[in-house]
């Protein structure tokens, strides 16, 4: 292969390569982004301000923390997706320094990602997964202390009608034995 030939080849590959590495990875953490971010600023607009329950404190606070951890992996693993591409353009150019010197070059051009990154991606579900789960859970419990809290009020108001309808009927008696005492 003479030069040109070998610039010609790795100018395409280059290309391709910068424009699919990874693609679907990033495009998946953009879209949890999104939807990681909206949930939290749904969740503390719509949150109950006065909770009534620890459970429901503790489930709340968990389910902000893991959402916001999911945005701040988001975020670090996003800002990987150019630190990779440098990577690749690195190994790029060494592969073809090695075949202008008619060296003997790998097969293939690989730019892995550091075992940190990966531990990154790791969390990065897991903490996704934890928020959906505790989030599920906060809805749950404060669906429950909003039903018993309804359940309460029903009550109070069923014991108000039963004392109406003592007092009622300790009126009428007055009444009778007034009227007793007239007759």
């Amino acid at each position: 292969m003479n030069k040109k030939q070998i610039d010609e080849t790795f100018s395409t590959i280059e290309s391709e390569t910068s424009e699919k590495s990874n693609e679907h990875l990033f495009l998946f953490v953009k879209q949890i982004l999104v939807l990681t971010t909206t949930l939290l600023g749904i969740l503390i607009s719509f949150s109950d301000k006065n909770p009534e329950s620890k459970i429901e404190i503790i489930l709340f606070i968990i389910t902000l923390s893991l959402l916001g951890l999911c945005i701040l992996l988001a975020l670090t693993i996003l800002y990987e997706r150019p630190k990779n591409y440098n990577l690749l353009r690195i190994k790029i150019d060494e592969h073809k320094q090695s075949l202008y010197q008619n060296q003997k070059a790998e097969s293939t051009i690989f730019a892995p990602f550091s075992r940190f990154f990966l531990k990154k991606v790791t969390i990065y579900y897991a903490s996704f997964v934890g928020s959906i789960v505790s989030l599920i859970l906060y809805g749950s419990f404060a669906m429950y202390f909003d039903f018993n809290t309804n359940q309460r009020i029903i009550n109070d108001e069923n014991k108000i009608d039963l004392l109406i309808q003592k007092i009622d009927s300790i009126e009428y008696q007055i009444n009778l034995v007034k009227l007793d005492t007239i007759n």
